[in-house]
């Protein structure tokens, strides 16, 4: 009978019971989710550079490639970070009679600084970089039918700019730089395909 009574004063009074627990209407605010500012990048770099020989009459190419791994500060229109490269090199100067060839392994690690500008998911950014080259390997000679070689270790300060095109998480780099290699004057040049999260 009470419960019956209970029913009949609340349809009298035009109210409805309510469904909703206590507290149903309050929230909590969670916390933000703060993205971080850095961003790595993974790139399959080739690079060239060009020396003067000891002979001063002939110029010795480098060729090298490997992958390049770094990490950059992307905040405010801009980024500063480093990276590091391991690199695998071939160079060849001389004749087909004689000719010395040099095939070496070098670790680079650079600084970079630039300014950077983002419409959607294209980017555009034009930066500077600084670095040493370390490496070691082998020298191959070659005069007529004798051939021999010896233990090799090169040592290169370079400096230059790149810029850099982005489409979504996908990069290139174009560079051009100058520097030292093995107390000779030396100019570089790099193209990179990578991408960034």
């Amino acid at each position: 009978m009470s419960l019956i009574a209970v029913s009949v004063a609340l349809a009298l009074s035009g109210a409805e019971p309510s469904a909703e627990p206590p507290n149903a209407g309050a929230t909590t605010d969670a916390p933000a989710e703060v993205r971080s500012p850095w961003r790595t990048f993974v790139e399959l770099p080739v690079q060239l550079s060009a020396v003067g020989t000891t002979s001063k009459v002939e110029t010795a190419l480098l060729s090298a490639a490997g992958v390049r791994v770094g990490t950059v500060d992307v905040s405010a229109g801009g980024f500063v970070g480093g990276d590091v490269a391991l690199l695998v090199g071939l160079e060849t100067n001389g004749t087909a009679e004689v000719s010395v060839t040099r095939v070496p392994a070098m670790v680079e690690g650079r600084g970079l600084a630039g300014g950077r500008f983002r419409g959607g998911i294209v980017s555009l950014a034009g930066y500077g970089y600084g670095g040493v080259t370390v490496g070691a390997g082998f020298i191959g000679t070659t005069a007529y039918d004798d051939s021999s070689a010896r233990p090799l270790v090169l040592w290169a300060a370079r400096a230059g700019g790149g810029v850099e095109f982005g489409l979504g998480p996908a990069q290139l780099r174009v560079e051009a730089g100058a520097g030292v290699r093995d107390a000779r004057l030396e100019v570089h040049g790099a193209l990179a395909l990578g991408g960034r999260w």
